[in-house]
């Protein structure tokens, strides 16, 4: 089972911070990305996103690339701010692989608690970046790749 955790792209300034929309070059960021996600023959069954705007253009722009069985979906506890653990939690139970997209520092917080062995460098996440990781037969993870626009 392997989890692709992302970062949304750049967003335009302003507020309310949750109306904020993907900037163009956040489009074009997720859009590179997606291309070479889906390169990589990556195949999730759902990509599930914060709820957030730009989460959610992130997540329907990597949709169009990887085509994902069951869509794209609104998830809990993906805010910036929430604890990683009930995703670690729900992620150690699943089978088919997935795409998680949202916001610093969830993402590295998240990266971070799957990974147990000496990877602190592998979990920095810029706008537009991601990392898939693998779960070992140990039910720990690992890092198969990063990529970034």
């Amino acid at each position: 089972m392997k989890v692709l955790i992302v970062r949304h792209g750049e967003a335009v300034k302003g507020s309310p911070d949750a109306s904020r929309t993907l900037s163009e070059a956040g489009k074009k960021e997720v859009s590179e990305l997606a291309a070479k996600v889906a390169a990589r023959g990556f195949s999730p069954v759902n990509v599930v996103h914060s709820g957030l705007v730009r989460a959610r253009e992130t997540a329907e722009l990597l949709a169009l690339a990887l085509n994902p069985a069951d869509g794209v979906m609104e998830g809990e506890d993906l805010g910036a701010e929430d604890s990683p653990v009930p995703w670690a939690n729900t992620l150690a139970d699943m089978r088919e692989d997935i795409v998680l997209v949202s916001h610093m520092p969830f993402v590295a917080n998240l990266a971070g608690l799957l990974l147990d062995d000496n990877s602190a460098e592998e979990v920095h996440f810029s706008t537009g970046s991601s990392l898939c990781l693998e779960r070992r037969p140990d039910g720990g993870w690992k890092v198969l790749w990063k990529e970034k626009a």
